[in-house]
């Protein structure tokens, strides 16, 4: 049984898609034990005027009761929120909002039909989705580096594999790492995680940065998340036992010249294990790879990393370093083993985000 837990993060653009913004993600069954809110498939829809919201569970759509099922829909800094509860559909955006909105729910199957009008300027499309019976969410979503993870349904739209072994496809794209700061621990009296993240880095002018981490440990093997795609900004938050301080990922000097990454965050440990990685004593070094893209396409590209010996406390990891330069690409030639993976997204009503570890 796959395991889906919170954790603040990010949800990073899609490629752009056609026209019509029409998207499938598949998800696997077992997300969690409650079938009615398992889901299996998440799609968008053209019809006449409307983009429809499709989901369909594992068991059967809810209308009564706690049941809440959402979507997120994304482009840059416009969001738009998709929700059905209660016997209410609505939808939500930065400039407008609709309630009693048209649906329609067939067994495990549920519709929302919202404006195309929202979308059709829009040049790129994120899609996230959450099922939730008030005490538990499923989630499925595709990111810009998701691809073929079990839980994402996504495809794999950065064909990237291990970030250690990949080389760069245009070396004049200069790209530093000058600073790391992580402070990762439980706190009030071990029931919440405390994260603090931050990377900084420079590059000479490219479209866009991503990062990534891998995890070394003693025994020798290794794992790595998924790449994180900037610009994305997310607004504070607090709710659902979540607090979001600050999430930003973006240039702070002209086209990336100067670029971060900061995450200040607290979230409860009593649901969500996948972070337990901070308090193991066998990790070795965490590697941070910042990848700086010329184009959108991502064909040219150039990356740098910086390893990272942590200071393992009782109770998490720390860890703060300025950098006067970056290395270059390299790899260690370990062999994979399953670990943990992050993946961004910003979640619809809720503004919560999922931490899942990698199969």
């Amino acid at each position: 049984m796959k395991k889906v837990a919170i954790f603040i993060t990010l949800l990073l653009a899609l490629p752009a898609l056609a026209v019509d913004f029409e998207k499938t993600i598949n998800d696997g069954k077992g997300d969690v034990q409650d079938a009615d809110i398992d889901i299996v498939k998440v799609w968008t829809e053209k019809s006449g005027d409307d983009l429809v919201f499709c989901m369909q569970v594992n068991g059967k759509i809810r209308k009564i009761g706690s049941y809440s099922y959402s979507f997120t829909a994304q482009s840059g800094t416009s969001t738009v929120i998709v929700a059905f509860a209660s016997g209410i559909a609505y939808y939500q955006s930065e400039t407008s909002a609709e309630y009693n909105i048209k649906y329609s729910i067939d067994g495990n199957t549920l519709k929302i039909h919202v404006p195309y009008s929202l979308f059709s300027s829009w040049q790129s499309f994120s899609l996230m989705a959450m099922a939730s019976n008030g005490m538990n969410q499923d989630f499925v979503y595709e990111g810009y580096y998701g691809g073929n993870n079990e839980g994402n349904g996504g495809s794999d739209t950065t064909k990237t594999n291990d970030p250690t072994k990949e080389q760069p496809t245009d070396k004049s794209i200069e790209v530093k790492i000058t600073k790391i700061v992580y402070d990762i621990k439980k706190v009030d009296n071990g029931q919440s995680w405390e994260v603090y993240l931050l990377v900084e880095g420079t590059t000479n002018g490219v479209d866009h940065v991503s990062l990534t981490y891998v995890t070394y440990y003693t025994d020798g093997t290794y794992d790595w998340t998924d790449w994180m795609k900037g610009p994305i900004n997310v607004p504070p938050y607090s709710g659902y036992g979540v607090e979001l301080r600050k999430f930003f990922f973006n240039s702070t000097e002209g086209n990336w010249n100067k670029w971060k990454f900061e995450l200040d965050a607290k979230y409860p440990v009593t649901q969500y294990k996948e972070y337990e990685w901070a308090e193991r004593k066998d990790v070795k070094k965490v590697r941070v790879y910042a990848r700086a893209y010329k184009d959108k396409e991502e064909t040219k590209w150039n990356q740098a990393y910086y390893d990272t010996v942590p200071k393992m406390l009782s109770n998490g990891v720390s860890y703060t370093k300025t950098i006067s330069t970056g290395s270059e690409t390299g790899s260690e030639g370990k062999k994979k083993t399953p670990g943990f993976e992050l993946i961004a997204f910003a979640v619809a009503i809720a503004v919560v985000f999922a931490y899942k570890r990698k199969r």
